[in-house]
């Protein structure tokens, strides 16, 4: 759909400026049970546990070591969103802290500033993941120095300096060295210089740059800027072994434009390590060429869709009945990757609350529903036709 028939289309625009004010029944493929992965590779003996928690948010188990990726709960109505201030919903942030072990986190991840990723971080980092670092671009950094509840600058890291930028790579043999996080044994990650898809009409909304920590906290979703995207690279290895898993996680929707492949961006290193992309799915189509472009660049073993629920609704009707996002066609996402090449083994759309277990021994799948990989069907139209 192109801009102008997008303005027309009213109330149309209201739902794509915020993303979140439209929406529909949730797509037949989601999958709201448990999920087991059995591994077809050598290289994945340990168990990876990976719970989505709605919006682009996850919880990732390996090991010892727990990361919570863009955590958020508080789902504020489009009401507050327009026209007043919001404030995290503390009493829905309790109530799911204990299920999904929130004090257990020793990182939290962001990969840009908008408030449906960092609204709910200064508190959970306050009152229950109390031992957790948070890893950033400088703006959403900045903004969370102006935070009362995080009053120890040691907490918070600005990774954008160490960034990289894929176009710049040189090539084979050149790629960067990974960066350790505080208190992980297990996983190491890589910055990337990324983008945010546009909102409508090639615009991104809230986009700026937040270069001091001297400015006021946000109090308003307008409020809650963006700063440059990134987008993350984390490998997960026991002490002294190969790397076992791989997820590139795209908060947002796409790295850069992919002038090289994966393997110019990590090594050659492990190749049998199991990759996995975690990819949003809200406003993939307004970014040309995806999601081809990102299975082109990383070809992953696996895609994980999130971003795709509805986040101006109460989070814990979400859980109960999703809704989609009027802004995340998640069945055009999926027959888009059905028709991509190179074909990727599986696919995954999982529910808010739904733990994908990846790998490990066959008691640690236990009561969970197995899926194996598949092939994906190469008699497929693109989306769009047929």
């Amino acid at each position: 759909m192109n801009c102008i028939s997008r303005i027309v289309a009213a109330p149309a625009l209201v739902c794509l400026v915020f993303s979140s004010a439209c929406s529909g029944p949730a797509s037949q493929h989601l999958q709201q049970r448990d999920i087991a992965i059995p591994c077809e590779k050598q290289q994945c003996a340990t168990p990876m546990k990976l719970t989505y928690l709605g919006t682009a948010g996850f919880r990732i188990e390996y090991g010892e070591d727990v990361l919570l990726l863009s955590p958020f709960f508080s789902n504020p109505g489009l009401s507050e969103v327009l026209f007043s201030e919001i404030e995290p919903d503390y009493e829905v942030i309790e109530q799911f802290a204990g299920p999904y072990k929130l004090a257990t986190a020793d990182a939290i991840f962001l990969g840009h500033g908008h408030y449906d990723h960092a609204l709910d971080v200064p508190y959970i980092a306050k009152h229950f993941a109390t031992d957790a670092h948070i890893y950033g671009n400088q703006t959403t950094i900045n903004q969370f120095s102006a935070s009362p509840l995080l009053d120890d600058s040691r907490r918070l890291h600005d990774v954008s300096p160490y960034a990289i930028n894929l176009p710049s790579l040189p090539g084979a043999n050149s790629w960067p060295e990974r960066s350790r996080i505080h208190g992980l044994k297990g996983v190491e990650y890589l910055a990337i210089e990324s983008i945010h898809s546009p909102h409508f009409c090639g615009q991104t909304l809230a986009n700026q740059q937040v270069s001091s920590p001297d400015g006021a906290y946000p109090s308003r979703a307008s409020d809650w800027k963006s700063g440059k995207n990134l987008s993350f690279v984390f490998e997960f290895r026991r002490p002294s072994g190969p790397v076992e898993y791989r997820i590139f996680y795209l908060d947002a929707v796409m790295l850069s434009k992919p002038t090289q492949t994966m393997s110019c961006m990590i090594g050659p290193e492990y190749p049998e390590a199991t990759n996995i992309v975690i990819s949003s799915v809200s406003l993939y189509d307004n970014v040309e060429g995806q999601p081809q472009d990102m299975l082109s660049l990383i070809e992953p073993d696996h895609v994980i869709l999130a971003h795709w629920d509805e986040f101006s609704r109460d989070y814990a009707s979400n859980v109960k009945a999703p809704r989609q996002q009027f802004t995340a066609n998640v069945d055009e996402y999926i027959r888009a990757l059905e028709c991509a090449e190179p074909a990727h083994k599986a696919w995954l759309h999982p529910g808010i609350g739904t733990t994908m277990t990846f790998g490990g021994p066959a008691e640690s799948l236990a009561g969970a529903q197995p899926i194996k990989p598949v092939a994906v069907s190469r008699q497929c139209e693109p989306p769009g036709e047929g």
